[in-house]
């Protein structure tokens, strides 16, 4: 069973990154605090880790029923 906080995960589509941002922890890096929606983000938002765009993030609950 997934979680409420998997639920509304991102993933970065970017190969081998495999960030996921989970709205209960934001991102501290870029000053985006807790409990802030994937939607909320600025669309000049950017993976952490390799720099991805906001875009081209797919939510985590699509990916699973993809499979």
């Amino acid at each position: 069973m997934i979680t409420k906080d998997l639920k509304n995960a991102w993933v970065c589509t970017l190969n081998n990154c495999g960030y996921i941002y989970l709205p209960s922890k934001g991102d501290k890096h870029q000053h985006i605090p807790p409990n802030t929606p994937f939607e909320a983000l600025p669309e000049t938002w950017t993976c952490p880790n390799c720099g991805n765009p906001k875009k081209n993030f797919k939510r985590l609950k699509d990916l699973v029923e993809e499979k």
